[in-house]
């Protein structure tokens, strides 16, 4: 497993970290074969702890989920945050409450040793996440200026 020491280290098999419960057959076919895409065009960043890259990477995911999918019934992708330190992507449902978590550059599995604990990505329905992996989804919220800052409200620069 890898750590938030390995940041350099690319997590060598992403799709051993997909989880299709309550997916249709196919959508689960055509989520595995769209983040093998993912997997292809921006692995490379599919790294612990590299969530700051998430932001400048939608457009690109977007782009190849375009390009790739055929995955109707979920929007596109959208970023999303959790606090100010964890980046990822989500896939809300068309008319629905599902929400696919693409989330290449994991989470620790401990959040009292974020450096040591191993950190796994994720990408599956919301729901199915792992314990240490719910409590960062349950509680996201939109970028908002790409989570680099806090600004009052009111403020205007």
């Amino acid at each position: 497993m890898l750590t938030a020491k390995d940041r350099n280290k690319v997590f060598e098999n992403p799709l051993a970290f997909f989880k299709g419960d309550g997916l249709s057959e196919e959508e689960r076919r055509e989520l595995r074969s769209m983040l093998g895409f993912l997997v292809v065009h921006i692995g490379e960043n599919f790294r612990p702890g590299n969530c700051r890259s998430i932001p400048a990477l939608t457009g690109l995911a977007n782009r190849v989920c375009r390009a790739t999918s055929r995955l109707g019934s979920f929007r596109e992708l959208v970023p999303k945050r959790y606090l100010r330190n964890h980046y990822f992507l989500t896939m809300p449902e068309v008319g629905g409450d599902r929400i696919i978590i693409v989330d290449p550059t994991g989470v620790p599995e401990d959040f009292s040793k974020p450096y040591d604990s191993p950190i796994t990505p994720y990408f599956g329905l919301r729901e199915y996440a792992p314990d240490s992996h719910r409590k960062v989804y349950s509680a996201m919220e939109d970028m908002d200026d790409w989570g680099t800052r806090d600004l009052p409200p009111g403020f205007h620069p």
